[in-house]
């Protein structure tokens, strides 16, 4: 029964979508657990792993996997040179508009400098069409981005002659057009987001800026403080919404709202620890920031990063003014998140630290404000925060004529990973849409006293914690949270009908 009602509440989603999961993928390799990506499509989920030869440092293959919106794995394929002195490596999937995909990352002879940049472009089959790698002097890895008229932006920086940023355009085929430079600026992209005829990205320095779609010219630039990450998304009255880490150690978060034009609106300090004690070993020290967004309740969910992946990944929840709902923080390392829509998004991870992972990959599918009984709840302090705005730098649009490109040879294979459930998320229940809706839970959350209101007559009303054990059971709609501890729980209520909704419950 604990594993029945566990598994309720993580797969309940008001918005009744395709349900939530939890996989474990057993992994048999050695896998470069630092730059992974995820990716969907309204078909499929994707995961692709860099698999490394520990013995001579060396990234031999990429292995990528597809499964359905359940999660299932439909297809392993692998890909690697023909030449084995070639080393590859995967770090950003991007789908295209005609079932495409567009993989990009590093290539190199035996691993060593230069290390350059490729794309390769794989048909819905799993087939390589075309691939290419940029020979325009040693180059970072790049960040590629899908814009409004379906040519596909790209934003690499360069350490060539001189250091500089280099952005264009690419077609499906893998033809590049509208080369520029963004003059001396040497920060690489974090985010793009696009829309209607421009695009905004931006940078690891806290630069934002918006930029027309045919790179002609830079709309506006602004700046934001920031000492070792930086996220930004925008709400759905078209506010931004930013979280920085102020400090490089302890990393604590600052998130804040401006309005379209940039003026601040509110910024809120959050400090989170585990246990009762604030010290060195408890906190949870952000270094970078998987996303900010904001749910269809006009809630904000923060995902921040720790040391190196170190101590997983904390989800702060704040309502759209900046006060405080809830946390929670998953226990997978090395997290890599993918937003899906309003209400979703895809994280993987491993099962320990290690930046050349061995053990296995844990895979899930959740809801923002859902967390999991394999989650850890932690203690938070917030206070308002500090303007955030600075100066933007100085930067412009150049024609940039250094910019070579060379096809190269990727050869393809069938790979296989078993995968088992994890975190007993996978069962499945038959929700009543319209009976759920007359049902309300409040103050949600309270620290005090809970009503359950309803138009069907309840006949009982079982509370369980968050590991799954039942801890109350009532007949009465008011429920006393005084000798409760701090948490998530749920509630199964049941009428006179002998149907059942499950609501959450938040004590703070």
């Amino acid at each position: 029964m604990k594993h029945l009602f566990i598994s309720l509440l993580l797969i309940f989603n008001i918005s009744l979508f395709a349900q939530n999961f939890s996989f474990e993928l057993q992994n048999e390799f050695d896998i470069d657990a630092r730059d992974y990506p995820i990716s969907s499509d309204a078909q499929n989920y994707f995961v692709a792993f860099t698999v490394i030869d520990l013995d001579n440092d060396f990234r031999n293959s990429i292995h990528f996997i597809s499964t359905d919106l359940d999660g299932q794995i439909e297809e392993v394929m692998i890909y690697e040179s023909p030449n084995g002195n070639i080393s590859i490596s995967c770090d950003q999937i991007l789908n295209l508009p005609n079932g495409e995909q567009l993989l990009s990352g590093v290539y190199s002879e035996n691993n060593t400098p230069p290390y350059y940049p490729f794309i390769m472009n794989i048909a819905e089959d799993g087939q390589v069409n075309w691939a290419k790698k940029i020979n325009s002097g040693t180059i970072s890895r790049l960040k590629i981005e899908l814009l409004s008229d379906d040519s596909i932006l790209v934003l690499i920086r360069s350490a060539g002659v001189s250091d500089h940023s280099i952005i264009c355009k690419m077609d499906i085929d893998g033809n590049f057009s509208n080369i520029k430079e963004l003059g001396t600026f040497q920060n690489v992209p974090k985010k793009f987001t696009t829309y209607n005829g421009f695009f905004e990205v931006l940078f690891v320095d806290g630069n934002l800026m918006s930029i027309e779609n045919d790179l002609s010219d830079i709309n506006w630039q602004r700046k934001y403080y920031n000492e070792i990450g930086m996220e930004y998304s925008r709400a759905e009255n078209g506010d931004f919404l930013f979280v920085s880490a102020q400090v490089s150690f302890p990393g604590y978060m600052t998130v804040f709202r401006t309005d379209a034009d940039g003026n601040a609106i509110w910024a809120q300090y959050i400090e989170a620890w585990h246990g009762e004690e604030q010290n060195q070993i408890s906190i949870f020290d952000i270094v970078d920031f998987h996303f900010i967004e904001e749910d269809p309740n006009g809630n904000i969910i923060v995902s921040a990063n720790s040391e190196g992946g170190l101590f997983g990944s904390l989800q702060m929840v704040l309502d759209a003014n900046g006060n405080y709902l809830s946390n929670y923080k998953i226990n997978t390392y090395k997290n890599q998140f993918r937003v899906i829509n309003d209400h979703d998004y895809l994280v993987g991870g491993f099962l320990n630290s290690g930046s050349i992972n061995t053990t296995n990959f844990i895979f899930e599918k959740r809801a923002y404000m859902d967390s999991s009984p394999c989650d850890s709840i932690y203690n938070y302090s917030i206070a308002a925060g500090d303007e955030m705005s600075m100066t933007p730098d100085e930067i412009n649009l150049n024609v940039f004529e250094e910019f070579t490109v060379e096809d190269i040879d990727v050869v393809t294979s069938s790979g296989n990973f078993e995968q088992n459930e994890y975190c007993d998320m996978l069962l499945h229940v038959d929700i009543n849409p319209s009976l759920q809706s007359q049902v309300e839970v409040y103050p949600n959350p309270s620290d005090d006293k809970v009503w359950i209101s309803s138009e069907s007559e309840i006949s009982n009303i079982k509370i369980y914690n968050a590991l799954g054990f039942l801890i109350e059971e009532t007949e009465y709609s008011l429920i006393d949270l005084n000798n409760y501890p701090r948490g998530v729980y749920l509630l199964q209520i049941e009428f006179d009908s002998n149907q059942k909704v499950i609501k959450k419950m938040l004590k703070k």
